[in-house]
């Protein structure tokens, strides 16, 4: 059909409608065809109503109710104004009472971080296997024979129960196939949790006796190979899909009682939204998301309340997650957002509540120890055991070996050095080739301490007249030797050449160095201007970025910067970013050639207001308008800690004139 044709066509007579037995002739348009064929779901614009296309499946349906003389075509919806949906009041989403969800929220936030500690549950192998077969073979069936009690799974089987419960549909549906009944399940606090799953493992023990109840992530773990699972459900998915959850909600905010109101109260609203849109896939915000899977992971009372509600299980898709621009996710959050303002009157997005980019886990290089030990300064007690020396021809005089370090101390905040004295030595040539046993200690500190210095010199002259001749100063550098060891100490012999001929070997035994301060000096680099695409993860780490528009570059102004180890070798680099197409700041700092950590500007999608919390010295809150910024530090543990100040004594200049003064 021609779109633009306001032909009119006369439908058949034989047509039978939906409501109504016989389908008078009708006349219409091409163009109200045209656009009544675009969904099979319609609705009235005087009454809630709603019908589908008739059995014949014509290309449009109409309906008749009290408001209508005569048969009315039935526009898409969406393609013309919808009638006033209500206005929404706290009474207008009615929930079970027995819920506690601001309660149950702040219990699924304890449990996902103990389970987000179980590294290995968090990616494909054998750990994650075992514990779907675990939760399928032996945990739904106990669950089903005791169902009269309230039992807790072991962390393993809990993570793979908890991402199962939040496809609800598929959860009914492979509970009543492999146990016959829908097992329910409960949010628990720490203390009730630990005596539910107590009780768990006698049962587990008297029905498995020979299946170990908890899993240790270092256990080796023996999945059946013949195994098969007869879910509908791929558990393994879309527990690495929820792996990144628990970041999204891990602020302290999301445990504040205010604000945890705020999200109990949106995410009703977020159901009457649904209740009155039931075709749109809608996307929630963080706050209402956390409220949604708390209200999952009771499935019965979910059940019972989204029939209730909306006339079905309100099904929950967790695969959407593509949010390039173009994809389901990002066109159904824009239409979220359209509806969100002309159903509430109020901004869908919420300060604190929204997307705060991949968890920074594991993409971080994680210094070790021995990575910190070898930048660090180190402190050992050393003995000098013995000292041997040869090569210089003496006359006969009597000689003299001075054996001394330069060393430092803190003085008011300056730093000073001294030579101290590590022994003296005198005697005759013959002595000095046999060798001295001198068995003494001196502390080294590699902060202030260098090289071991030898000083040898005869005497001249007799009695009064006496005096000494130089013959030659020699040193090793020690500091590189206490530097490199390792948790092992050292026994060595170290040689001085003194002057041209003498060479003093000392015989050293060097116990395990402790670590000391790390000591750095700044090189300033300096700014220069580059391009740094956005979507390439490798250049700027996890630091969650917009996308610019297509041709729009990534122009950034960058400075590197240098710090030098107390060893005067280059440990860390230090590159600042600055972005103003991508109104974005950061610190990237490079152990060697590995991004040890970043810190960049985070605003208020990710931080709430102070009048959003109700405890702002436990939550960490912005202010903007008073001029507050907030940077966000991120190791390889994740999210390290917040920085927060503000612009204070800034007034508001007068722009210049080009060639006035």
């Amino acid at each position: 059909m021609d779109l633009v044709s306001t032909q009119s066509v006369l439908l058949p007579p034989s047509i039978t409608m939906c409501h109504s037995p016989v389908l008078p002739q009708y006349q219409t348009t091409r163009t109200h065809l045209q656009m009544l064929c675009l969904q099979t779901q319609h609705r009235c614009f005087h009454c809630p109503q709603s019908i589908k296309l008739c059995p014949h499946q014509v290309s449009t349906s109409f309906h008749q109710c009290q408001h209508l003389q005569m048969p009315q075509p039935l526009f898409a919806l969406g393609h013309h104004p919808q009638p006033p949906i209500p206005e929404f009041t706290a009474s207008s989403v009615t929930l079970d009472d027995s819920l506690n969800l601001l309660m149950a929220a702040k219990y699924q936030i304890d449990f996902l971080r103990v389970a987000a500690q179980q590294v290995g549950l968090h990616h494909t192998g054998p750990v994650l296997d075992y514990a779907i077969q675990r939760y399928e073979k032996y945990w739904l069936p106990l669950c089903a024979k005791h169902s009269d009690q309230i039992l807790s799974a072991p962390v393993d089987i809990e993570w793979v129960w908890h991402c199962h419960l939040l496809c609800p549909l598929k959860y009914k549906l492979d509970c009543l196939h492999i146990v016959g009944m829908v097992i329910d399940h409960r949010l628990l606090s720490r203390t009730d949790r630990e005596d539910a799953v107590d009780l768990a493992q006698t049962v587990w023990e008297d029905e498995y006796p020979h299946i170990p109840f908890h899993v240790c992530q270092n256990d080796h773990v023996n999945v059946e190979p013949h195994f098969k699972s007869q879910f509908t459900y791929d558990i393994a998915a879309a527990a690495l899909r929820q792996t990144v959850f628990y970041y999204q909600v891990s602020l302290p905010h999301y445990q504040d009682e205010k604000f945890l109101k705020s999200c109990v109260m949106r995410y009703k609203q977020f159901l009457y939204a649904k209740k009155h849109h039931p075709r749109m896939f809608l996307v929630p915000c963080y706050d209402m998301d956390l409220i949604w899977h708390t209200h999952q992971l009771h499935p019965r009372i979910y059940a019972r309340d989204t029939l209730n509600l909306i006339g079905q299980i309100f099904d929950h898709d967790d695969s959407v997650n593509d949010r390039s621009p173009g994809s389901k996710l990002n066109k159904c959050d824009a239409q979220t957002r359209v509806v969100w303002k002309r159903t509430f009157q109020q901004n869908f997005a919420l300060t604190g509540a929204m997307y705060r980019g991949e968890p920074p886990q594991k993409k971080l290089h994680n210094l070790s120890k021995d990575d910190v030990n070898m930048i660090a300064t180190k402190k050992t007690d050393i003995l000098l055991e013995k000292v041997v020396m040869d090569g210089y021809i003496s006359d006969g005089k009597k000689l003299k070996l001075h054996l001394w370090y330069r060393t430092g101390y803190q003085n008011f905040g300056f730093g000073l050095s001294v030579e101290d004295t590590i022994t003296v030595l005198r005697g005759f040539r013959t002595k000095f080739e046999r060798g001295y046993k001198v068995m003494k200690n001196f502390s080294f500190d590699t902060k202030f301490n260098h090289k071991i210095c030898a000083d040898l010199c005869q005497k001249e002259g007799v009695f009064c007249f006496s005096g000494k001749k130089d013959l030659g100063r020699g040193w090793f550098d020690l500091k590189k030797v206490v530097q490199d060891l390792d948790s092992k100490g050292l026994s060595t012999d170290l040689k001085i050449n003194i002057g041209s001929e003498a060479t003093a070997q000392c015989s050293l035994s060097i116990p395990t160095p402790t670590r000391g301060v790390s000591v750095f000096k700044l090189v300033v680099g300096q700014y220069e201007t580059c391009i740094m695409p956005e979507n390439v993860q490798q250049i700027w780490g996890p630091i969650p970025l917009s996308r610019l528009p297509i041709g729009v570059p990534a122009t950034c102004s960058v400075a590197s910067h240098k710090l030098l180890n107390h060893m005067k070798k280059v440990e860390f680099t230090c590159r600042i970013i600055h972005s103003l197409p991508l109104l974005m700041s950061a610190v990237q700092i490079f152990y060697h050639d590995k991004m040890a950590a970043v810190a960049h500007l985070v605003g208020p999608d990710q931080i709430p207001r102070p009048e959003q919390v109700s405890n702002t010295s436990r939550c960490v809150t912005l202010e903007p308008r008073k001029g507050e910024r907030a940077v966000l530090i991120k190791n390889h543990s994740g999210d390290w800690g917040f920085v927060r100040g503000q612009w204070l004594g800034i007034r508001r200049g007068i722009p210049g004139v080009k060639g006035q003064l």
